[in-house]
């Protein structure tokens, strides 16, 4: 039996291009050219000339008998000459390249597809996150031994990397559900760990943003799940392993590599804070750690809230003029019916009719005006003044920080911005030390303001309106979070609420439910830390102070051990 001209692997020889010729007289120019291009080894110059051709005159047959020969993939070179017998039924080359074709179809449809090249290093991230325990609903097995027996479902690991309360469950949750994947990663962890986080105007390695705390395990685990591009999901993986194995390399500084479709760091540009002050979150500060252990030692945790919360109030910057320009568009309209009042009023048809009416029309037109003056307005006005608070509560966070540093000594921890795990909101401040626990709500607000009991108030146009967002109540559940996180960790202890006043309004206290610091007046300093103060023990303040610090770098407290465990 000849060799078919149309075996896969050969080309297409010159016996080929001969045979080609020989059934498809008389041939143009253009594919004796193509012929040329065979013989000289060019087969895909010819392949792309060859479609070119096609794409021109696609009844072409020696185009598509040359299109048959040189493409890759079967199933188009059988469409091809299919074509061709459609054309020239009686075309030898196409009935004995289709018969070859086929054959070579049928051989491909048997052979399994090739297993992809899995990473060694992937596998020992897969490895190691199903080994974690899963502990929900008290099943407390490995996660992968759990899926396999059925114990668990894929839709409990996406939900579980999106929201499980443990990071590190979270995160083994999420590679689990992206396992094969991440088992054909091309990364490095150095790789990995320089690769560009492109949210929420970040845009740091993510290595960077870990080692400064403004990256947290469970932000790599959703970012497994939920994440739109296949490199930074694997490399939230490879990082997030890096962070458990504390294997996470050194900063350095102009090695930044991009995942696709990013722009390199160099590019990127943060936007200033809008006080002035660019935020801690995007500087390129470290973590403030005071060396002199005489001072108060500070964590900066995640600015992830922040920052987005920044974004969303921005939006409400202006929104008092809006309230401005309808009320002037309010007067305008009020204008023509108590305009049609006066006229009514002058009219000479009755005496009493017209006066009916032109009360009316001038009613009409002066309620108009009240609504927009007493319920719009003061709704924009409050809007705007949200975005001002915000500001200023960001300049009365350093306030409490810098009052804080001038009192208390190195017995004292303080985080700032501490996201727990139930992703309800950070905290402001949490203050540890000798006289116990404190979730600290930071409010600096301007004007005038009321706390009588659990009510906040603010004057808006001389009217006392409640606060959208009642400091008392956020102080009061940010404390709740906070104890059921540490005693979740085998931590069992009372945490108080407090409202630290940073404002340059004045502010009215009558019976207030949770103390408020007023940060102006230092008398609170020796009410709250002085020496008639409970007590908290030094171990217990130890104790507590390591878990929240390695809590905010994706660490947890080990309840059975007293050596820090990752999470």
């Amino acid at each position: 039996m000849r060799p078919s001209p149309w075996r896969k692997g050969q080309g297409v020889p010159e016996r080929a291009g001969a045979k080609l010729v020989e059934h498809s007289r008389p041939i143009a120019m253009d594919t004796q050219e193509i012929i040329r291009l065979l013989k000289a080894g060019q087969k895909e110059e010819a392949l792309r000339r060859v479609t070119t051709s096609l794409r021109e005159n696609p009844n072409h047959i020696p185009s598509l008998l040359l299109f048959a020969a040189l493409t890759p993939e079967t199933k188009k070179g059988i469409q091809a000459l299919k074509k061709v017998l459609e054309l020239d039924p009686d075309n030898r080359a196409a009935q004995e390249g289709l018969q070859d074709l086929n054959r070579r179809l049928a051989s491909e449809e048997k052979q399994p597809p090739p297993e992809p090249v899995r990473s060694s290093l992937g596998e020992a991230i897969i490895a190691f996150a199903g080994e974690t325990p899963w502990t929900i609903k008290n099943i407390n097995r490995p996660i992968q031994e759990a899926l396999q027996e059925g114990v668990i479902q894929t839709k409990d690991l996406a939900w579980a990397g999106q929201k499980a309360y443990h990071p590190k469950l979270a995160w083994a949750a999420a590679v689990i559900l992206r396992a094969d994947e991440i088992a054909q990663t091309s990364l490095s962890i150095d790789e990995a760990t320089r690769v560009i986080w492109p949210f929420k105007g970040l845009n740091r390695p993510i290595g960077e943003l870990l080692a400064k705390r403004q990256l947290a395990l469970k932000d790599l685990a959703y970012t497994i799940v939920r994440g739109p591009d296949p490199q930074i999901r694997q490399a939230s993986a490879i990082a997030g392993y890096a962070l458990l194995t504390d294997q996470l390399p050194p900063i350095q500084a102009g090695t930044i590599t991009s995942p696709s479709r990013q722009q390199s760091a160099g590019t990127q540009q943060t936007k200033p804070d809008p006080s002035g002050k660019e935020p801690s979150s995007l500087s390129n500060q470290q973590p403030k750690h005071s060396k002199n252990g005489n001072r108060l030692r500070v964590f900066q945790g995640s600015q992830y809230l922040k920052v987005e919360a920044l974004k969303h109030l921005e939006k409400k910057k202006h929104s008092r003029w809006w309230g401005y320009a309808i009320l002037a568009l309010a007067i305008v309209i009020a204008s023509i019916p108590i305009a049609l009042g006066i006229l009514s009023a002058l009219t000479p048809i009755t005496i009493s009719v017209s006066l009916v009416a032109g009360m009316c029309f001038s009613g009409i037109g002066l309620v108009l005006i009240a609504v927009v003056a007493l319920v719009v307005l003061p709704r924009f006005e409050q809007a705007s003044q949200e975005y001002e608070n915000y500001i200023a509560g960001r300049k009365g966070e350093e306030a409490l920080v810098e009052t804080l540093s001038r009192h208390l000594d190195g017995r004292w921890a303080l985080f700032r911005n501490l996201d727990l795990p139930d992703r309800q909101g950070d905290i402001d401040a949490v203050l540890v030390g000798p006289t116990g626990v404190y979730a600290i709500e930071v409010k600096a607000f301007g004007g005038y303001n009321r706390n009588f009991g659990d009510r906040w108030h603010r004057k808006y146009f001389g009217h006392w309106r409640p606060l959208t967002q009642n400091p008392s109540m956020q102080a009061r559940k940010n404390a709740s979070r906070l104890s059921k996180f540490l005693k979740e960790a085998g931590l069992q202890v009372w945490v108080e609420p407090r409202i630290a006043w940073a404002g340059n309004g004045k502010l009215w206290l009558k019976e207030p439910r949770v103390r408020v610091w007023q940060l102006g007046n230092s008398d609170w300093i020796e009410i709250e830390f002085g020496q008639n103060s409970r007590t908290l023990p030094p171990e217990k303040v130890q104790q507590i102070t390591a878990l929240l610090d390695m809590y905010t770098r994706g660490y947890q407290h080990s309840k059975t051990s007293e050596n820090p465990r990752p999470l």
